[in-house]
């Protein structure tokens, strides 16, 4: 039998997954902050981003933002009680989006979608291996009132074999 990678890491206990399910209006944003330990241990990382109606989205590096509110970081094994270094918090501080690396748009406020017959979702083809000792900003927003948005991240932590 074959196992796929994160599969076996799920079963090693280091996998994880943090959700996010927000209603957002017109104009504003949903700011997730993902910080990574300065540990040889690398996120294997990727996002799901689902909103309701008309939604962008951008993923930025080198983020100069404060931590927010802390979330809770799911372990994908319910009975292994290992922990990651990653820090995922909502609402951060401060200004500096950092280095745009990914983008997308999705939705509209009128026909299918505006009555909610007509979804959007985007993610990055395939995991990020995110840097060690780093900010990464996951920035939403929503171009029309009462949106809603979900995010799913998820992630393995995995040692440099470099």
């Amino acid at each position: 039998m074959t196992t796929e990678v994160e599969h076996h890491f799920v079963h090693l206990g280091k996998s994880f997954l943090v959700t996010d399910a927000v209603t957002v209006d017109d104009g504003n944003t949903r700011e997730l902050l993902i910080e990574t330990p300065d540990t040889t241990e690398w996120a294997h990382f990727t996002f799901i981003v689902t909103g309701s109606l008309d939604t962008t989205i951008e993923f930025f590096e080198t983020t100069t933002k404060t931590t927010g509110t802390a979330m809770t970081e799911l372990n994908r094994n319910r009975n292994s009680v290992s922990s990651t270094g990653i820090a995922v918090t909502h609402t951060p501080g401060g200004a500096g989006d950092g280095n745009l690396i990914f983008n997308a748009k999705f939705g509209g406020d009128t026909g299918p979608a505006g009555s909610g017959g007509l979804r959007g979702e985007s993610r990055p083809e395939g995991e990020i291996l995110l840097k060690q000792n780093e900010k990464y900003l996951i920035k939403i927003t929503s171009a029309t009132n009462g949106n809603n948005i979900t995010t799913t991240m998820s992630w393995f932590d995995h040692a440099d074999e470099n």
